[in-house]
């Protein structure tokens, strides 16, 4: 019998890890049933919180952490327009390449969550909205309920875009249709085609 959650060890097995100092963990899961793209947010306090976004929110989402990533960049700042994207995509593949050099080593003691919990563990929480904050050392990251925040993180630049790599990745390994809109995040316009 299906509970309509794929784990996410089998879809695409997305999760972030950001340096143990952060203090939290999450992982990514799809509820087929929901139609929800499931974020299991582990304060590594033992808590494991559900959350699920709907599709509308992930593309806002996505959309918003690419918009602020561009605004927020000294170097995409000061080159002149027609640079910009160019700019942030190489911070972008430089921090998704710091990432894959990172994960090998952690692989082993991530700690895979699996359906069960998600639906067993506790209640699911809706995300009404999320609250970007830019800190002169990094970002805060917030998941809004529709009272109180579900969950917060404190994020580098580096993990800003690993988290808007993994959403965007997941809504599209489920075949959320997300258009965004900046060019350097559409796979299609980013590549470099030599005649």
């Amino acid at each position: 019998k299906s509970d309509g959650l794929d784990k996410p060890s089998q879809n695409c097995g997305n999760q972030m890890a950001p340096a143990s100092s952060q203090g939290f963990r999450i992982s990514f899961g799809y509820h087929l049933v929901e139609d929800r793209l499931m974020v299991l947010f582990d304060d590594q306090s033992g808590k494991i919180k559900s959350l699920a976004l709907t599709r509308r929110l992930t593309g806002r989402i996505v959309n918003a952490l690419a918009q602020v990533l561009k605004k927020s960049s000294n170097e995409a700042r000061n080159a002149p327009s027609e640079m910009q994207d160019d700019i942030i995509l190489l911070e972008h593949q430089d921090a998704l390449q710091d990432r894959q050099s990172s994960v090998s080593s952690q692989a082993s003691g991530e700690r895979l969550v699996k359906s069960k919990q998600v639906l067993g563990g506790g209640p699911v929480h809706l995300v009404h909205a999320v609250q970007i904050i830019s800190k002169t050392e990094g970002f805060v990251f917030v998941f809004l309920g529709p009272q109180h925040p579900l969950a917060t993180m404190n994020l580098s630049r580096k993990d800003l875009h690993r988290l808007l790599e993994a959403i965007s990745l997941y809504a599209h390994k489920v075949d959320w249709d997300i258009p965004a809109d900046v060019s350097w995040l559409n796979p299609d316009l980013s590549k470099i085609i030599v005649n």
